[in-house]
């Protein structure tokens, strides 16, 4: 239901959604689904702009990720810090971050989460002030969208901003 509130704009109830589900997990002793739960609140956290609030949950979905070997888990979540520290202006780790996240999903062969992390590379890129290597990046990434019918292609075909 977090990811729907989220999905749908609605961030309170996102977070709301989130905390009860990471509480009623940590009660049943399901860390991965846990994890999940605090990696979806600090991604809402993230969508109002609360950067430093949002900080210390995906690192202990991180942590949770790696400590149980979750290569998904652990890859989105690297993406979503990446997308947190580029927010926050830190290049550096947003760098790292995407970085790392890449490799996982190249690892995993997994296409559309390549092309979602390129296109936060893309941004990177243009904050650093490289539009070239920017434009390229995101054209491969789209190219992945329309070859997959990725929603992401439509969106950001139309003039949509929220990435």
């Amino acid at each position: 239901m977090s990811l729907f509130h989220r999905a749908t704009g609605e961030y309170g109830p996102a977070i709301e959604t989130a905390e009860a589900a990471a509480a009623i997990f940590g009660q049943l002793g399901d860390r991965l689904m846990e994890g999940y739960s605090v990696h979806a609140r600090a991604k809402a956290q993230l969508r109002l702009g609360q950067i430093k609030e949002a900080l210390a949950p995906l690192e202990e979905a991180l942590s949770i990720c790696q400590a149980m070997g979750n290569r998904w888990g652990l890859g989105v979540t690297l993406r979503t810090l990446g997308e947190l520290h580029l927010a926050d202006g830190n290049l550096r780790d947003a760098d790292a971050c995407l970085t790392a996240a890449m490799e996982v999903w190249q690892d995993m062969e997994a296409p559309l989460w390549c092309a979602r992390t390129e296109r936060d590379l893309a941004l990177l890129h243009e904050a650093r002030g490289e539009p070239e290597k920017a434009a390229a990046i995101r054209a491969e990434a789209m190219k992945v969208f329309h070859d997959h019918g990725a929603r992401e292609y439509g969106e950001l075909t139309e003039g949509a901003t929220a990435l």
